[in-house]
């Protein structure tokens, strides 16, 4: 049997240091306090206006209930449009009203990157210059006001200010805030899409596609979520959001507790137990990678947050084990598109003083920096046929180990361009490509070894019309490896 063998490898692994020291600067320059939603949106425009050049501000369709804009600051050397083989990332945060440290590290990492590239510092220009990376600073800025304005009611006769409360305070209250101003929580308001893929593998269809269709249908048809609220304006745009653009990797930023969850946030009964995707061992390392840059989130002697109880082992927790949650968006992430989300817990408290920001990106500014370059990890390229780009092709892996070949049952859809990004941790795999009319590709044995600061290595993918005839299969010769590897693989992939 003939296969066509990559060798990705490297003397330098993934968890070094900065190539050249320490890549942003520690030491806050833009967080003495809490930032308004006005004062938020001005310094969008005033980082727009300093680095033209590598920033591109645009807002989704829709705005929140009470009409602000969610708006997104892009950074790229090409900012206003996708170029060809270049991953694109994203950070959203303050999707809670009340969870704000996200926020607050986001606008001083907006800031950095632009001042970090004028400066010609060579990390994060090699990370702009390979990466489209797509900045949500507030997806409810409703909640935020509303968590901010219910504090001032309640202690307005001990400071003289709002800004003055959110210095030496920050916000208290636990709920207030938390939903957005129709009292809808957002992370509980996108399609349900966790429980189509229980149905699916409890009926023995494996559905390794993206599930955009029962997404529609949960919108269009079902119009409620899984706690029956109405898709809120905030949701619906973030969705279309993740299903229109070639997102690879993202994070959501949250507060009230310190680790990293990643999926599924869900379980096949709804119970709290250990709820693993397809690709289990590669969302460890993705939280795993965070968790270790960060200061001290998987340090287990750092100090507890009161709803922890043990603590979590290394800083992050499946989301099912820790608790279940219906209609999240880093579940929907995954079964609607090509990007793999976690869920970030930032701290403790959800909205802690102003005065204590500094602090928060100091111990999270190397993490947040590092899990940006994860979208680089694994492999990319192009499929095509006679030469040209082939769009929703699926790209497919198996995983091999020492005692089987075990096919990842969750395919990558190239874009309308014939792109693909395939991220996976270090080891040997299969890699192939398929697509619904009936072509296949060669069988292409990879070997990934991840590196640091470096863009994937390409595999570009031709397909035909005949896989026996192109790949010189002989069957008389090679019965054995022809039945063990291509029928395992490739029979398992129909449904």
């Amino acid at each position: 049997m003939k296969f066509f063998l990559f060798i990705f490898t490297s003397a330098l692994f993934y968890f070094t240091q900065s190539i050249n020291g320490s890549v942003l600067n520690e030491v806050a320059s833009n967080l003495q306090n809490h930032h308004t939603n006005q004062e938020l949106f001005a310094l969008i425009s005033q980082v727009n206006k300093k680095c033209p050049d590598i920033t591109h501000v645009y807002d989704l369709p829709l705005k929140s209930v009470k009409g602000l804009p969610l708006r997104v600051i892009a950074f790229s050397d090409n900012p206003q449009e996708h170029e060809l083989g270049e991953p694109e990332f994203k950070y959203v945060a303050n999707m809670h009203g009340n969870e704000v440290i996200g926020r607050e590290i986001l606008i001083e990492l907006m800031i950095q990157l632009c001042d970090s590239y004028q400066a010609n510092n060579q990390n994060v220009m090699d990370l702009i210059k390979s990466t489209r990376i797509h900045l949500l600073i507030t997806m409810n800025p409703d909640g935020w006001d509303i968590a901010v304005e219910n504090e001032f009611k309640r202690h307005k006769n001990s400071y003289k200010s709002v800004a003055d409360m959110l210095r030496l305070r920050g916000v208290k209250h636990w709920i207030n805030g938390r939903t957005n101003a129709n009292n809808v929580d957002l992370n509980r308001n996108f399609p349900d899409l966790d429980v189509w893929e229980y149905k699916y593998n409890s009926q023995g269809k494996e559905k390794f596609d993206h599930l955009v269709m029962e997404s529609s249908q949960e919108i269009d048809n079902k119009h409620i979520d899984c706690v029956n609220n109405t898709f809120q304006p905030e949701t619906l745009t973030v969705a279309k959001w993740i299903r229109t653009h070639p997102f690879v990797l993202s994070a959501n930023l949250h507060g009230g507790d310190l680790v990293v969850n990643y999926p599924y946030d869900d379980s096949k009964n709804h119970k709290t137990t250990y709820s693993a995707t397809p690709d289990d061992e590669l969302f460890k390392d993705l939280a795993y990678t965070f968790a270790y840059y960060h200061a001290n989130m998987s340090d287990p002697t750092h100090k507890l947050c009161d709803m922890v109880g043990n603590g979590f082992h290394d800083g992050i927790t499946n989301g099912a084990q820790w608790y279940p949650v219906c209609g999240g968006m880093q579940d929907y992430n995954y079964l609607v598109s090509n990007c793999f989300e976690v869920t970030i817990e930032l701290g403790c408290d959800k909205f802690p003083p102003g005065n204590t920001l500094a602090q928060y990106w100091k111990d999270n500014v190397n993490a947040f920096y590092e899990y940006m370059w994860m979208s680089h990890i694994g492999i990319k390229g192009s499929v095509t046929y006679n030469g040209q780009p082939v769009a929703n092709a699926k790209v497919m892996v198996a995983k091999i180990n020492d005692d089987e070949t075990k096919l990842i049952e969750h395919n990558i859809l190239t874009t309308e361009n014939g792109e693909y990004w395939r991220l996976l941790n270090d080891g040997k795999y299969l890699v192939f490509a398929e697509t619904d009319d009936g072509l296949k590709s060669e069988l292409t044995e990879v070997k990934v070894k991840n590196v640091a600061f470096t863009e994937a290595p390409i595999l570009n993918i031709e397909l035909f019309t005949d896989i026996e005839s192109k790949q010189g299969y002989n069957l008389e010769n090679d019965e054995e490896t022809y039945l063990k590897l291509l029928n395992e693989i490739l029979t398992e992939s129909e449904y």
